[in-house]
């Protein structure tokens, strides 16, 4: 639904209105949902995906943002491209 303008990244999907990546150019892979077209508009982040206290950032997003990248996350575990 979004330009995300990173030939690097491997789409995985959309849930709830974000584009879902999974980003293998970093030190670390990464994976992100991107909201918007604006450079700002995505969250990201393998700590925040595997959080064990996401129930507690859920309540606090309101956006539907951390689950998307969640989401993101768990699609990435299942395709192999990261270890849980």
């Amino acid at each position: 639904m979004f330009d995300h303008g990173c030939s690097t990244c491997r789409f995985l999907g959309t849930y709830d209105k974000c584009d879902l990546y999974f980003c293998p150019q970093h030190t670390l892979p990464t994976v992100i949902a991107r909201f918007g077209n604006a450079n700002g508009d995505y969250v990201s982040g393998l700590t925040l995906a595997r959080n064990h206290d996401l129930h507690k950032l859920l309540e606090q997003d309101g956006t539907g943002h951390i689950a998307a990248v969640r989401v993101a996350y768990l699609i990435a575990v299942d395709l192999q491209l990261l270890k849980p």
